[in-house]
């Protein structure tokens, strides 16, 4: 079990742990934006929705990634 409470076999899920805090999947992603700072702090705005309804959001996305955004065998960056 991770500090975030998942078990470790669960990789579906973007976790992200800042000041000894685990934030999951839509409110990991929005807390990571916000700290990459510039036009992606506005993206923050969206912690006003409810959980469910993002992570709702968070897994059609991440379920459908490769038919929005292709596939790619190497990193792009």
């Amino acid at each position: 079990m991770l500090a975030s409470g998942l078990p470790e076999t669960d990789s579906d899920t973007a976790v992200y742990i800042k000041n000894e805090r685990a934030y999951l999947r839509s409110s990991a992603v929005l807390r990571i934006l916000k700290d990459l700072g510039g036009a992606w702090k506005i993206m923050v705005a969206f912690l006003i929705i409810p959980p469910f309804i993002r992570d709702f959001i968070y897994r059609f996305i991440a379920h459908n990634r490769y038919r929005f955004f292709g596939k790619k065998d190497s990193c792009q960056i």
